[in-house]
């Protein structure tokens, strides 16, 4: 029992469907409002094409009509890595069903496939057997050679959810339903029943039926319940049957809780459902019961704590037979009569006026219409209805015919409405749905967002483009919730766009832009990234301010540094990156510079593992080896913040006479020069690129050595620094840290570090003389590159603010589509690091997006689906033999659906077909 809990209930998250008329849901609403009756006539030139006899166009009773389903012979069995010889043996419903299912999760915004939680199955297929399985395969010249199991598998009613399970990764409940026409809302009853009970956290519900051939008609007869012109006029005086037709449908449900905190868009929420059987209370076994069905319905009203006083619409059976709409009618008067004397309030409607009697999948049609309906407050008209029928008192009754698209406004409490749906054989169902709950209203968020977008194929990404561009030109989605959807709702494969966007236009453009394909696909094994973290001089005032706010990850890094620091700077650590009101000269003061830009590394550190992104190897420059022995896991946070702030505090106490400048020339010629002037006061301090070399010492010695490289020609740049770091003036500093880094054990690396400082692997934890020359020594950075080259490094990413890594690697080793990406930049810290993160994903690599989008979840909305890339499969049947529109099986063929006590059966005949009847000869001629 539901109760009066609002928050109970059964949200539909997700709707897929291919009706006829509609290759989507929102074709398919749209034809229902604008009254569209989607039933095709077809020419005698057509049906003899089909192979229909000219004998039977001629019977009077043969009706020139159908409900098609376009393309049945066409899937994507590359996607579901189907073989063409497994898809040609597959029932064309188990085939449109798998696609129509994963459309239904990603309409949901729900990525197939990745839940840790159980989710279930429920479906039922159309027919007694599969009609391709009957029409095609034992007819046809064109089979492979061996089919073995293959089409058994493909073609069996127990295997559809199965199917869809095995394929997308569903662990749930995987439930095969058959009760007739009824299948498919008796499949989403059952799905609710699970989830209540805790058996699984989503499930879908789906149906497909298929009729094969298609294109043909049907003979009715009279009694029957085919009707005699193509048209179902359901409660309609001159209703005398209905049109069968095929359809696939599946809806996506999920606990209205759950849904909710999830940010799901949600159509419609389930309050309650029955099922039962008439059992023998009624005139023949294949006659529906009045009183069966209004036992469903007061049961499911009952669980749903509804009285249906405020039920506004029934979407009802109503097959437009003459038998079977009173009796329908009879049973919802007999339900609503348990609660309520009012008259004419409550609209019905038959979804079957407009495309048919789809048979096991009639019940989703009709859920998926009512579902819009109470989304879109709009009634959409039941077609074909100008007189009651005389057996129903519309007058007495609480209901009326809708014959026009109306107007269904919100009151004081969610609209209401319910479906019913019964089977042959007596198996009845009953759904009540109410109006979602109104979304929260969330502002945007400000600043960048990360869109993304993936396809199995270049073919299909750039179809996927092109349709979401044509989304986007009606969609009134905020953007936060469109790039939140494409990242955390969908499965990501190996093609890739992805576009940094602040606003939608920018989301058009960036899909319209020539390079919104572009992509660099690489197999696992070929994926080697290096994180490269910069040194002193790198920092800017309130470097990391915007990652601070914005992302809880590097904010708690942040805090966690500082907490460690204490008091240690004299001034707090988070004052000294964060503050406006902090003196901005701070951050260039050593004492603060290290512990400062070692934090935001740290922070970074964590954002990127928290993302997914981790390294294959790490190299650090100058004082950001501090930030890669805490990447490689080396020493412990307190650990290196304890050292680094003694070398920080060591190196500020220092004169500060000393200055470094960048000479753009290569080792050997500026090493020749500072032997030549003879200045023991100056050294290499780093060698960043082959044609960048820094040297560093005593002021004046290294301003008279610019002065002597500027009269050869060569390019020299003062850098703005306090000391003269990597020079013989930092050896009291560097004795002492040696001293207190005794005092730090290690631990062995995680990770391929190679050191600037000794040029070597790092495997082992450094001693303390290692920190003590690290002060002291050159940077090798032009052979740590190289290095990292040799380990087939395919993505640098610099940890640290500003690009100045990027920029020197890139001299050090040959391009060959490598990637440079960026972490901080003073110019937009959180577009740069979005920026590298969608590079990355382009490349190739994996994102942890429930993480990344943690911070701001949005809603998930209803983008564009994947672009299946249809071809045809397809199994054709001998001309000869070729059925005309019946399932036939054996020389009996098919039984007609009749009300009539007499059974009557259809059948086409032929040498070519029964080669037996060509033994009964008369005069030589076969009779």
């Amino acid at each position: 029992m539901i109760g009066g809990n609002s928050s109970a209930g059964v949200a539909i998250v997700g709707i897929a469907c291919r009706f006829p008329g509609a290759a989507d849901h929102s074709t398919f609403w749209q034809n229902l409002c604008e009254g569209v009756e989607s039933i095709s006539a077809f020419s005698d030139e057509d049906l003899l094409s089909a192979g229909v006899s000219a004998e039977q166009l001629r019977n009077p009773s043969y009706v020139k009509a159908a409900s098609l389903l376009p393309d049945i012979d066409q899937f994507d069995a590359g996607f579901f890595e189907y073989s063409p010889e497994e898809a040609r043996l597959m029932d064309p419903q188990q085939r449109l069903l798998l696609e129509v299912a994963w459309e239904s999760f990603e309409d949901a915004g729900e990525p197939v496939g990745s839940s840790a939680r159980p989710i279930g199955v429920f479906t039922g297929l159309g027919g007694v057997v599969s009609s391709y399985l009957v029409d095609r395969l034992p007819f046809s010249a064109d089979l492979p050679g061996t089919t073995g199991n293959l089409s058994h598998l493909g073609n069996d009613k127990d295997f559809p959810s199965t199917r869809i399970s095995y394929k997308l990764n569903l662990t749930g409940p995987s439930i095969n339903v058959q009760t007739a026409c009824s299948t498919s809302l008796v499949a989403v009853h059952l799905a609710c029943q699970a989830i209540f009970a805790g058996e699984c956290d989503m499930a879908l519900a789906g149906a497909a039926t298929v009729r094969v051939p298609q294109r043909v008609g049907y003979t009715s007869v009279k009694g029957g319940i085919l009707s005699p012109d193509g048209h179902c006029r359901a409660f309609d005086a001159d209703a005398q049957g209905t049109i069968f037709g095929s359809g696939v449908g599946a809806v996506l449900l999920k606990d209205l809780a759950a849904a909710v905190a999830d940010g799901n868009h949600i159509y419609a929420v389930i309050r309650g459902s029955a099922i039962n059987n008439d059992g023998a209370d009624k005139v023949s076994y294949t006659a529906s019961s009045a009183a069966g069905q209004a036992r469903a319905m007061i049961e499911a009203l009952l669980m749903a704590d509804v009285s249906p006083d405020d039920i506004a619409y029934v979407e009802c059976h109503g097959t437009g037979t003459v038998v079977g709409d009173p009796l329908e009618i009879d049973a919802l008067i007999r339900a609503f009569r348990t609660r309520t004397d009012r008259r004419g309030f409550c609209a019905i409607g038959s979804v079957k006026t407009n495309i048919g009697h789809l048979e096991q999948t009639a019940g989703l049609a009709a859920l998926i219409k009512t579902a819009f309906a109470l989304k879109d407050g709009k009634i959409p008209p039941s077609l074909n209805f100008r007189n009651p029928n005389p057996k129903i008192d519309f007058a007495g009754s609480p209901f009326f015919v809708n014959t026009e698209c109306r107007d269904w406004p919100a009151g004081d409490r969610p609209r209401l409405a319910a479906v019913n749906s019964l089977g042959l054989g007596g198996t009845n169902a009953f759904v009540v749905l109410e109006q979602a709950p109104a979304a929260t209203e969330r502002a945007d968020a400000a600043g960048p967002a990360l869109f993304a977008l993936s396809a199995k194929t270049d073919a299909a990404l750039r179809t996927s483009i092109d349709r979401h561009l044509t989304w986007l030109t009606r969609d009134q989605a905020r953007l936060a919730d469109i790039c939140f959807t494409s990242t955390s709702g969908r499965m990501h494969f190996p093609v890739r766009f992805s576009a940094v966007v602040g606003l939608k236009e920018e989301l058009r453009e960036a899909l319209v832009a020539k390079d919104a394909c572009d992509a660099v696909v690489q197999p696992t094994g070929e994926r080697r990234l290096a994180f490269l973290f910069s040194g002193q001089a790198s920092q800017y005032a309130r470097m990391g301010a915007e990652l601070y706010q914005r992302q809880p990850v590097f904010r708690e890094e942040i805090d966690r540094c500082a907490e460690i620091v204490g008091s240690r700077l004299g001034r707090p650590l988070s004052d000294v990156l964060l503050s406006a009101d902090a003196d901005a000269s701070l951050i260039d003061e050593t004492a603060y510079t290290q512990p400062a830009l070692f934090a935001v590394q740290a922070g970074l550190i964590a954002l990127w593992r928290s993302w997914g992104i981790v390294p294959n190897v790490v190299l650090g420059h100058s004082v950001g080896e501090f930030a890669t022995a805490y990447c490689a896991g080396v020493y412990t946070l307190e650990q290196l913040l304890g050292l680094l702030t003694e070398r920080a505090r060591l190196m500020q106490a220092l004169p500060r006479d000393g200055a470094m400048a960048a000479i753009f020339s290569g080792e050997a010629t500026v090493t020749a020069a500072i032997e030549d002037y003879g200045c023991a006061d100056v050294a290499i301090a780093a060698l960043n690129a082959p044609q960048n070399t820094v040297i560093s010492g005593a002021r004046d010695a290294v301003t008279a050595l610019i002065a002597r490289f500027e009269r050869l020609g060569i390019e020299c740049r003062l850098l703005t620094v306090s000391h003269a770091f990597h020079s013989p003036s930092m050896r009291p500093a560097a004795t002492e840290l040696g001293r207190i880094a005794a005092g730090v054990q290690g631990r062995s690396s995680k990770l391929s570090w190679f050191s600037t400082s000794s040029a070597t692997g790092m495997q082992e934890p450094p001693h303390a003389k290692y920190w003590r020359d690290h002060a002291l020594n050159p940077v090798r950075f032009t052979d740590g590159m190289r290095a990292l080259e040799q380990t087939g490094v395919s993505e640098f990413l610099e940890i640290g603010p500003g690009s100045t890594l990027l920029v020197l690697g890139r001299q050090c080793v040959s391009e060959n589509g490598k990637a440079w990406l960026g972490s901080l930049s003073k110019q937009g810290e959180l577009n740069e690091i979005l920026t590298s993160l969608g590079q990355l994903y382009r490349r190739g690599y994996d994102v942890d997006w429930d993480a990344f989008n943690r911070p701001h979840a949005g809603r998930r909305v209803s983008l564009p689906t994947y672009p299946f890339e249809h071809r045809r499969f397809w199994i054709e049947a001998d001309a000869a033999v070729r059925s005309t529109g019946s399932f036939s099986n054996g020389l009996t063929g098919a039984r007609l659906r009749s009300a009539l006590p007499d059974a009557q059966f259809e059948n086409a005949y032929s040498l070519q077909r029964f080669t037996y009847l060509g033994d009964h000869r008369i005069y030589g001629m076969p009779v």
